[in-house]
């Protein structure tokens, strides 16, 4: 009897939490999910790559990130640093931004939830806006591939010792290479086996889900992360505005709507 009682109040802890994640994920997606009237919002570089010096002081999550972003505008998320990564490897511009000081490279970006189901048609469509080159495809049928690398971001450093660099080559071959039986290491620092495990692993977690009814919060989102896509308006380089690359900032559900509490408009689910 006791043992029966236990495994029941553990099914229902669990169950709680899975409608926790649910709820969370529906209210972000209500305010990030409206492809025609995109949420807009000014971004700084902190540090434009991380792992280059300590993580600043307030990152959310507090995890190393190939770039790190802090709003400057947007209601209840300002001053508060992100997690970004590339999607496009768009890297002229990429490397002009190293040279820009922390803090005078300001980005205006368009924000849409990387879940929802206009996303992919939307970054496409971005993606060729600003008269760049694009060097390859921008693939999107991997975007639930990419919610669940989020999520497995401190796993992967932490525990496993990959590095930014082979996170962030991973995802450059799932939006960038049309075969991925041939893995491109854009970045020099990158492991060839690391980046393997982490496209593979993904790519399984999207089957997973596909194969599941898309539950995103059981197998994608599994540490409460959602990304959400950042389009470039403009970069401000000196009295000159030019292109930026295409970023998923890296957002944890649990931190959202705890900015948003005292916020005056709410989304309820």
């Amino acid at each position: 009897m006791g043992s029966d009682s236990y495994q029941i109040r553990h099914v229902r802890k669990d169950k709680k939490k899975k409608l926790s994640c649910a709820k969370e994920l529906c209210r972000f997606n209500k305010y990030f999910g409206n492809s025609v009237t995109l949420k807009k919002a000014f971004f700084k570089g902190e540090s434009f790559v991380s792992g280059v010096e300590p993580n600043p002081i307030g990152k959310v999550p507090d995890v190393e990130s190939f770039i790190n972003l802090q709003t400057t505008n947007f209601p209840c998320l300002e001053k508060n640093i992100f997690s970004a990564w590339c999607l496009d490897n768009y890297r002229p511009l990429y490397e002009e931004a190293q040279n820009i000081p922390n803090g005078s490279g300001i980005t205006e970006y368009e924000l849409l939830s990387i879940i929802d189901p206009q996303a992919p048609a939307v970054s496409v469509s971005k993606a060729n806006i600003c008269e760049r080159i694009i060097p390859s495809p921008f693939i999107t049928i991997y975007f639930p591939s990419i919610i669940f690398i989020l999520n497995q971001v401190e796993r992967y450093e932490n525990i496993l010792e990959y590095s930014i660099s082979d996170i962030q080559t991973a995802i450059w071959n799932l939006v960038n290479n049309p075969d991925l039986t041939k893995i491109i290491l854009y970045e020099p620092l990158s492991i060839l086996a690391n980046v393997q495990f982490i496209i593979t692993e993904s790519i399984a977690a999207q089957n997973l889900w596909n194969e599941n009814g898309q539950n995103t919060c059981k197998y994608l989102a599994t540490n409460n992360i959602m990304g959400l896509l950042a389009f470039p308006k403009s970069i401000l380089v000196g009295q000159e505005l030019t292109c930026y690359q295409i970023l998923v900032i890296q957002l944890s559900l649990c931190q959202f709507n705890k900015l948003f509490e005292n916020c005056p408009k709410k989304c309820h689910c």
